[in-house]
């Protein structure tokens, strides 16, 4: 039985070429092992894009979302400057207002808005 099957995977099929069924058969299953390789890979190639993809919208959404901190950090820092601003000339407009007094009360108002002043000017030099 064994010789029939040699015989037989032996037979010269492509004179041409003169290649037998065996000859065919390993050329067929190593072009049928590669092609199912390759397709085997491609869902990693696929995989891959698509993971890449993903982190490149990824990042650019990181990217995004750091501009817009950074942009509302500089509006909170220039609300906060116009406060400082707004409360030092209050406070100035004040201090106007109690210099002609001369009660107990105001000179202590007055220092405290003296103190209170000195602690803005220290956010101004902190910058």
């Amino acid at each position: 039985m064994i010789q029939v099957v040699k015989e037989f995977l032996d037979f010269t099929i492509d004179h041409e070429n003169k290649s037998t069924i065996k000859d065919e058969a390993r050329v067929f299953t190593t072009a049928l092992l590669d092609y199912a390789k390759q397709k085997l890979a491609k869902p990693g190639i696929d995989n891959q894009k698509t993971l890449a993809e993903i982190e490149e919208i990824y990042a650019r959404r990181q990217r995004e979302l750091a501009e817009a901190r950074k942009t509302n950090a500089e509006a909170e820092k220039i609300e906060f400057e116009t406060s400082i601003r707004k409360l030092k000339v209050a406070l100035g407009s004040a201090k106007v207002l109690l210099i002609g007094k001369q009660g107990g009360e105001e000179i202590l108002f007055l220092k405290q808005i003296d103190n209170f002043l000195d602690v803005l000017k220290e956010f101004e030099l902190e910058k």
